[in-house]
């Protein structure tokens, strides 16, 4: 292992430990346990087995229990007609005869085991849940007859060269809004993944798990296939079926820790904490809220490795993926832990050695037993040896996967322009692998799908996503840049990032919105847990551009396996051109990531000679581009060095554009099936449309024509649950030639909008009818964002696709529509900004943004004049309320103005949450953080003096939102001749000011309300509000932590009732904020 990392030299010692404690393991296995084969067959003894002659034998190891009875549907549920019998060694067993022949418990019928508690077996093979009756699972016993038994059919397939990954999860395939089953999932999504080219699939969430938003990762049943898609043997039906085309199946397997459930999960089985766990603080995941495996246990070894082998021969899947591999390979579980991929790091007293040893075991168990078995490690520490076999002292995964590649696009899109991005750093992180360990490559997972993320698609067009992907209406800007840059991000991972690829399920067509499992804080909706696969089947809508693309990428690498070629060579990162070239497999990759410039006779290195032809071009007009390049064009080489090559040719490479060239000696047969693909839809006899095009396909009326629009409302003061409408309305056609036809993206929920409903925010607005409520009402919000649908006059400034904010107060913004004058509303330049960024601009940012400004000391004696804080000056402001948005505001624009600030919060629910507030605040810029309970103290006035410097450096300026007591702690704090402003009253007490403070420190005390200057300084507001947009393009500005609320069409009143009266809680996760989405 040295010799192929010599810096592991030093830590051989380590490593030595490690591969001797796995071989203590086999050893103690091999002489008492009849090796693999038998140890790992647990099934075979423990749970329920049937003898030749139907009787039903039942096992269970409880060492702790003292008693033990099985009970059921088959004895009347008699508590105690069925005792169990334990030997030495801590089983309980208990034989129930057959009854005339047959089994005397019934297939499929309801049993359960009888402790302290009336519990699911361990070893159970099939569960079932009643949410109508009760959350916890039921056993059953699973024994079908042999004629309604799957019998395979398939041998498996052999192990890929190049293995290209579809990640899937069962239930969410289906544009319904429903659960999916196993037999759908065969029948209609089994062909899409054979079709896109994919050659493996990883299932998700098969392992039994009690919270379906778990997405699978809190596992109860460890031998149980989910029950919520069928029956187990329509789980086999789908495994059979993807061996018959050819696909391997591989199985996300969690055993990096299991759900804390007590009464249907391995929890306190036998009434310990530690029969399968490390006890006490050790066996649980604090982030996770779940329990962790004592690996070092003879019986958990036994236990997992069983479960190993009971999903290879049982279901006859192919291989694993195993979840959360960081967690177990450290006894932090990576819990704040950045990794330096310092080796010390990997070797240290922090790593779990038991853990470690158990994959070690795990990994030769399955190979030795399993020659063609796949194992996939998620990692994210860069643990050496991972992927390497136990022979060498490796851990002995088949691959990792690539979790840094995903987190820098995601980086990129969110905080770079395009002009910007480092091609040299992008490099460097796709080929950022260790030697002779195999990565998966992906540009995003299910983990960037996943409601608070985005996908890639989302991150590149947005809101644009939702107007602008039919054929019919105009190519924009947005989509054209998104549609391009999604086939480059996807090619140049592909090509350059590993030996292997994933994808998502329906992130190959740029699925559109996120991931979200029905829960309490959705109204259990399915709306965003489906995948909407009927896109790429509506010739009007461009995702069947990137649906081909992708089928054309896989296809490619069918053919010429770059996957499994050597790692390769880069020949030109031109950060000015924004190009990069590289070769492998004989391959030439060519992208051009330049936004506007296009290259002509663009000269680029090869180092083998000969005529070379493109072989896959992400500009042709079948996958969405701009039919540039004569892709029958044959490039010819030249013997001359170039980039490190000993060839030249000369390309043309259109502005975002890539290129795959191959030398015509190497087109054979198959790749002109390929280009038959490209031209004609048709491969080897298989349509591009996949079977599902069939279905009927479900389209809107019209690109807008929307005739109704929906808003919350209320007609009389009082508790938003008690008093919000959803209402119903008509929005007219026709538009004045001052107007515009506006759709809501996004609207926050802010105190003030809260205070309004109630009736206590010092101006309210008039109730009217006019939107046709059957009562004079309120359409609340004075924040969010607008798309501009229409305009009643086309020579209007503001234009069709436009993202607007209101310029008045009390716009109403919380309403999927609008009709607005064009002086009520402030156009706002989009590029570079997500809707819930822009919504959230025109309050918050905006009222820190005037008080800093405009606000400070007097300029002479007696309080007379006055000046804002000097820009640079390093003077102080304090603030209560300093995690409000305005707070958080004020602490970033001080910070870039070089201004000083002393921030007030309110503690947490425990000092590890208070600790870490401060520590977000100091990091966008706090200068001093202090909790309320120190401000209101005797000590804080000693405090103070020692902050600023024995009050030589002035306090000029405060920020009050609170009132009370902090208001008046505020006062005191000031330095003579300072001002105060008040801008809010969350405590809603008065604020009590001493005399003194008037009389003798001079200080100013003054009110400042946000809708009165905008009124009185339109020209100053658009200033402002261009400065802020510019600061979040640039990243140097963020807004408070949002919570995202869904609204659309069929969105109910409760649910958004609900989360409006959320906002009043304290601590909540994030400022609530509509997204509107299909409205």
């Amino acid at each position: 292992m040295a010799q192929l990392d010599p810096w592991l030299a030093p830590f051989g010692d380590a490593l030595k430990r490690r591969y001797f404690k796995a071989q203590d393991w086999i050893k103690v296995i091999n002489e008492t346990e009849g090796g693999f084969d038998k140890f790992s067959k647990g099934t075979d003894i423990f749970g329920f087995n049937v003898d030749e002659k139907n009787n039903v034998t039942y096992r269970e190891w409880a060492p702790n229990a003292e008693q033990a009875y099985l009970v059921g549907d088959f004895n009347g549920w008699n508590f105690t007609s069925h005792p169990m019998q334990k030997n030495a060694y801590g089983v309980f067993e208990i034989t129930v005869p057959a009854k005339g022949g047959e089994k005397a418990i019934p297939h499929n019928s309801k049993v359960k085991v009888l402790l302290s508690n009336i519990l699911e077996q361990t070893w159970i093979k099939y569960v079932t849940q009643d949410l109508s009756v009760s959350p916890v699972y039921d056993a059953r016993f699973w024994s079908p007859a042999p004629s309604e038994k799957y019998a395979f059919q398939h041998s498996r397939p052999q192990k890929p060269e190049s293995i290209r990954i579809y990640e899937a999860h069962v239930g969410i395939s289906s544009p319904e809004q429903r659960v999916t089953t196993y037999e759908e999932f065969t029948e209609n999504v089994l062909p899409r993944i054979k079709d896109l080219g994919y050659n493996a699939i990883q299932l998700m969430a098969i392992m039994e798990h009690a919270y379906y938003a778990s997405f699978g990762y809190q596992v109860n049943s460890f031998f149980a296939a989910s029950s919520r898609y069928g029956t187990p043997e329509g789980l086999k039906r789908l495994v059979d079926t993807a061996h018959k085309m050819g696909i391997v199946v591989l199985l996300d397997v969690v055993h990096s820790h299991a759900s804390k459930n007590v009464l249907d999960g391995l929890n306190q089985f036998d009434g310990t904490d530690h029969q399968y766990f490390h006890s006490g603080g050790k066996g649980n995941h604090d982030l996770w809220d779940s329990r962790l495996f004592n690996y070092g246990h003879h019986e958990v070894m036994r236990f997992l490795l069983s479960n190993l082998r009971f999903w290879m021969d049982e279901y006859h899947f192919d291989g694993f993926r195993f979840d959360g591999v960081t967690s177990m390979l450290y006894l932090h579980h990576g819990i704040g832990t950045g990794f330096s991929g310092g080796y010390h790091e990997y070797f240290g007293p922090d790593v779990d050695e038991e853990a470690v040893v158990y994959l070690m075991v795990a990994n030769e168990m399955l190979h030795s037993l399993y020659p063609d078995c796949v194992t996939v490690a998620e990692d994210v520490s860069g643990m050496p040896a991972l992927c390497l076999p136990l022979s060498l002292g490796g851990i002995g995964f088949d691959y990792r996967l690539a979790m840094a590649i995903p987190d820098m696009w995601i980086k990129i899109l969110k905080e770079l322009k395009d002009e910007q991005w480092d091609l040299a750093n992008i490099c460097f992180t796709l080929t950022n692998r260790r030697h002779g360990e195999k990565t998966i490559a992906y540009c995003e997972s299910h983990d960037q799908a996943l409601v608070g993320d985005k996908t890639l698609m989302m991150h590149l067009c947005d809101a644009e996503m939702y107007t602008h992907m039919s054929t019919l209406s105009p190519l924009t800007p947005v989509i054209d840049r998104g549609i391009a840059l999604h086939k480059m991000i996807r090619l140049l991972t592909h090509g350059l990032g590993g030996e292997g690829y994933l994808n998502f399920e329906g992130n190959e067509f740029g699925h559109p919105e996120w991931l979200d499992f029905p829960r309490a804080g959705n109204n259990n909706s399915f709306w965003y847990a489906r995948r909407q696969f009927n896109l790429t089947e509506d010739n009007l809508l461009r995702y069947k551009f990137l649906n081909t693309f992708d089928k054309l990428m896989n296809n490619c690498e069918a053919q010429y396996g770059w996957l499994h070629a050597p790692q390769a060579y880069i020949s030109l990162k031109h950060e000015g051109d924004k190009v990069i070239v590289f070769e492998r497999a004989g391959l030439v990759f060519i992208f051009n990531f330049h936004t506007d410039r296009s290259f002509s006779d663009y000269r680029i290195g090869v180092e083998v000679p000969g005529t070379y032809k493109i072989v896959l071009n992400s500009d042709a007009e079948r996958v969405g581009g701009h039919n540039r390049i004569d892709e029958e064009t044959r490039f010819f080489t030249t013997a001359m060095e170039w980039n490190g090559r000993k060839n030249w040719t000369h390309v043309y490479i259109p502005c975002r554009t890539a290129l795959i060239l191959a030398r015509e000696t190497m087109l054979s047969r198959s790749h002109h099936s390929l280009r038959a693909l490209s031209r004609t839809g048709r491969v080897l006899g298989v349509r591009i449309d996949s079977p599902l095009s069939q279905q009927t396909v479900r389209r809107k009326s019209g690109p807008y024509g929307y005739t109704q629009a929906k808003a919350l409302v209320f007609s009389k003061n009082g508790e938003p649950s008690d008093v919000l409408q959803l209402h119903t309305f008509s929005i007219s056609p026709s538009l004045s030639s001052k107007s515009v036809l506006l759709r809501s993206l996004a609207a926050p929920i802010n105190p003030a909008d809260i205070n309004t409903i109630q009736g206590t925010y010092g101006s309210q607005p008039s109730f009217t009818s006019l939107i046709g409520t059957s009562s004079p009402s309120v359409i609340p919000g004075n924040e969010g964002v607008f798309e501009v649908v229409s305009t009643g006059d086309p020579a209007s400034p503001i234009r069709k696709g436009d993202w607007v904010i209101p310029a008045v107060a009390q716009f109403g913004t919380w309403r999927t529509h609008a009709v607005a004058e064009l002086d009520q509303v402030l156009k706002i330049d989009k590029e570079g900004l997500h809707a819930t960024q822009a919504a959230t601009i025109s309050v918050n940012p905006s009222t820190a943004y005037r008080i800093l400004r405009a606000y400070g000391p007097s300029t002479g004696p007696g309080g007379i004049g006055m000046r804002p804080l000097e820009v640079g000056s390093g003077e102080w402001f304090i603030q209560n309320g300093a995690n409000s948005g305005v707070g958080r505001a004020a602490i970033q624009l001080g910070k870039l103005w070089g201004l000083r600030s002393i921030n007030i919060v309110r503690e947490r629910s425990s000092p590890e949450e208070t600790e870490a507030l401060r520590a977000e605040l100091v990091g966008l810029g706090a200068d001093v953080v202090v909790t309320e309970t120190q401000f209101l103290s005797r000590e804080w006035r000693d405090q103070l003096a020692e902050i600023t410097n024995k009050g030589r450096d002035q306090v000029g300026l405060g920020l009050n939102c609170v009132g009370g007591k902090s208001a008046t702690a505020l006062a005191r704090s000031l330095s003579e001749g300072a001002t105060m402003v008040s801008y809010g009253g969350m405590a809603k007490q008065p604020v009590a000011l001493p005399v003194g403070l008037l009389i003798f420190k001079d200080i100013r005390f003054v009110g400042f309300w946000l809708s009165r200057w905008n009124q009185q300084d339109v020209a100053g507001r658009k200033h402002m509000i261009d400065y802020i947009v510019d600061l979040i393009r640039q990243g140097k500005f963020q807004d408070v932590p949002l919570d995202e609320v869904a609204w659309n069409w069929d969105t109910d009143i409760s649910t958004l009732a609900q989360e409006v009266q959320g906002g009043l809680q304290g601590f909540r996760r994030g400022k609530g904020v509509f997204v509107f989405g299909d409205t």
